[in-house]
């Protein structure tokens, strides 16, 4: 996408951190690399143990994700979430996919045509956010 949201606590790099990479474990986990000039210019690496980023995931914001991984389509099961929410669906790269506001309870997103990957779902209310993931095959 084109915009940024900050997650995790302030102050993640001592100083100016140049030549960013992002990389996901098999297990889905994210790896943070990235040149750190407040220790020489020694590369740091980061992995988190959520994809929250530390993060506590507000449990009124969970969704029901179905089949996973997905081959044609995904369903997307929003019973018990609030009322007021958004949801975006991006690629990997942050690719917009899909986006609207969540006026039914189950969503029945087609995927067939989407390239093999991970993918995210995110809930927005005005209070908290949610992000979940699904593998397309």
């Amino acid at each position: 996408g084109t915009e940024w949201e900050n997650v995790g606590p302030e102050g993640l790099s001592e100083a100016e951190a140049d030549y960013t990479s992002l990389a996901f474990s098999p297990s889905g986990l994210p790896c943070l690399a990235y040149v750190n000039y407040a220790s020489a210019c020694k590369v740091t690496v980061m992995k988190y143990d959520s994809t929250m980023v530390g993060i506590k995931e507000p449990d009124h914001l969970k969704a029901s994700l179905y089949p996973n991984p997905v081959n044609s389509s995904v369903t997307i099961d929003l019973t018990g979430v609030p009322d007021i929410c958004s949801i975006q669906l991006t690629d990997i790269q942050g690719i917009l996919k899909y986006e609207n506001q969540c006026v039914d309870k189950i969503i029945k997103l087609d995927v067939e045509n989407y390239p093999g990957g991970i993918y995210l779902v995110k809930l927005k209310t005005a209070e908290s956010v949610s992000v979940q993931k699904f593998l397309k095959n």
